[in-house]
């Protein structure tokens, strides 16, 4: 198997990047924060984001890790890892807002009804705007 690009609308390319968080909370007491903080510089340097990158399918958290030799040996030996790599220049994030993971389900669970259970886009896309709407509507 193997990848190709992702399909693109009137020439504009668009990847949503997503992915996990690495947060440190301001209400952690002095001794955490110093750890998190420790840990965050850790995952973050270039090799180790590198070497994470590669035990878990993810890009590299630092565009000079992904330049790196090691990370570019690891595609050698892997190519279709370069297709997420490829995407980066054209990434976005969605917009959050209240109640955004419940729109996210309602979205996955369009998609997954019109590519899955053959639901017409027209009535899976109708259905998710009235939920949107209702989540909305109930989180201002």
């Amino acid at each position: 198997w193997g990848t190709m690009p992702l399909p693109s609308y009137k020439g504009k390319k668009a990847t949503e990047l997503a992915g996990n968080d690495i947060v440190l909370f301001k209400s952690a007491s002095s001794d955490k924060q110093k750890g998190a903080w420790a840990f965050m510089k850790y995952l973050l340097s270039e090799k180790e984001t590198s070497k994470w990158a590669q035990l878990t399918g993810y890009v590299p958290l630092r565009k000079s890790a992904v330049k790196s030799a090691d990370f570019k040996k690891y595609l050698s030996a892997n190519p279709t890892s370069q297709a997420a790599v490829d995407s980066l220049g054209f990434g976005f994030q969605s917009t959050a807002f209240i109640g955004f993971s419940e729109y996210r389900n309602d979205l996955l669970n369009a998609v997954d009804a019109m590519l899955t259970k053959h639901e017409k886009p027209d009535q899976a896309l109708k259905t998710l705007q009235g939920q949107t709407e209702t989540i909305i509507k109930t989180n201002k």
